[in-house]
């Protein structure tokens, strides 16, 4: 884990609302020079902290109304099990994939146009393999985001 003082905590918070935000406005909003500004911007990038800088788009908007949680359980031990779920984890409408405790050891977000699009992604990657998987359809987004709790206070109990 890596210690930030206030500064390039509020740097960070500023980056992960909007990364187009140019040097001089950062500087000036957390409170220190350009230079330094930009140096923490690349510290941070060379450290790891900073993954990458990208759009974040409106998935609706593009025409993928459907997320779809799929749970999996696992049989590692079983070649064609691997090999079907690495094919099934880089497709490109997994856009998460997590391991876990409990029943199911994996949980991936799948995120597609429809439910005949799911289907037609259940069909290549679930019909004929090895795969356990039990799906679930979200019927609302209450709340997404990609911004991670930096402050000190992120896991304190409201009010």
């Amino acid at each position: 884990m890596i210690i930030l003082n206030p500064a390039p905590r509020r740097l960070l918070a500023l980056l992960q609302e909007d990364a187009c935000l140019p040097v001089n406005e950062l500087a000036e909003r957390v409170g220190m020079s350009r230079s330094a500004c930009r140096s923490w911007i690349a510290r941070l990038c060379d450290m790891g902290v900073v993954t990458r800088r990208v759009a974040v788009l409106d998935r609706k908007a593009v025409g993928l109304d459907l997320a779809v949680f799929v749970s999996i359980r696992a049989n590692p031990g079983d070649p064609l099990w691997q090999e079907a779920f690495q094919r099934v984890q880089t497709s490109p409408a997994v856009t998460e994939c997590h391991r876990l405790s409990g029943a199911a050891e994996y949980l991936l977000k799948v995120i597609v146009r429809d439910v005949a699009a799911y289907d037609a992604f259940h069909r290549t990657y679930f019909a004929e393999s090895p795969l356990d998987a039990s799906a679930r359809f979200a019927l609302e987004e209450v709340k997404y985001s990609t911004v991670l709790p930096l402050g000190e206070d992120a896991a304190a109990e409201p009010g």
